[in-house]
């Protein structure tokens, strides 16, 4: 995940999205999903970027207390993101 965020941020999206495609298929964090959605309304696909969103939110309703404590930056940005999204 630190990769695909130095990559991010050096303005390498294609290759940070590959890296976070990656990131979520194998694995359910916030903090990627959220990442790969805003790229992918970067990329004008918001469809995909939903998908994410609604996943990380699904996902938080169900989870313990302390793991959502640990998550709710990243919940606020998929609520944010899915905002912008209508």
């Amino acid at each position: 995940m630190a990769l695909a965020e130095t990559l991010t941020a050096l303005g390498e999206k294609d290759a940070a999205l590959a890296l976070w495609q990656q990131v979520t298929e194998s694995h359910s964090y916030p903090r990627a999903k959220v990442q790969l959605a805003e790229l992918y309304l970067a990329r004008n696909q918001p469809d995909l970027a939903r998908t994410q969103v609604t996943e990380v939110l699904a996902d938080d309703a169900h989870g313990p207390a302390y793991q959502r404590k640990r998550d709710r930056v990243w919940v606020r940005r998929a609520r944010g993101l899915l905002r912008k999204l209508g």
